[in-house]
């Protein structure tokens, strides 16, 4: 998982991260799997939706949108709801 790279290990050990396994992808007619762009981040009572990736375009030069959400509310039932949808944690 090259993605993976993109944190610092210190935050890999300490972080979990789950990812959409590329075996579980429905593909086109061309064979190309399907591909989650929305990133989210749960920190205890916010969470961050956006479509940027970690990397030196998306800082730099790409135009990406993102919303931060402070509810004050948990958000363990929006963190269990995506483990159960589509994602698997990191090794």
């Amino acid at each position: 998982m090259d993605a993976l790279k993109a944190f610092p290990a210190a935050l890999r050990q300490k972080a979990k991260i789950y990812y959409w396994p590329l075996e579980e992808r429905e593909r086109n007619a061309l064979g190309h799997p399907g591909k989650l762009h929305a990133k989210v981040a749960i920190i205890d009572d916010q969470a961050v939706l956006s479509s940027a990736n970690l990397t030196d375009d998306a800082f730099n030069r790409n135009l990406e949108l993102g919303a931060l959400l402070s509810s004050g509310r948990d958000h363990s039932a929006t963190s269990r709801a995506l483990r159960q949808s589509m994602c698997t944690k990191a090794r």
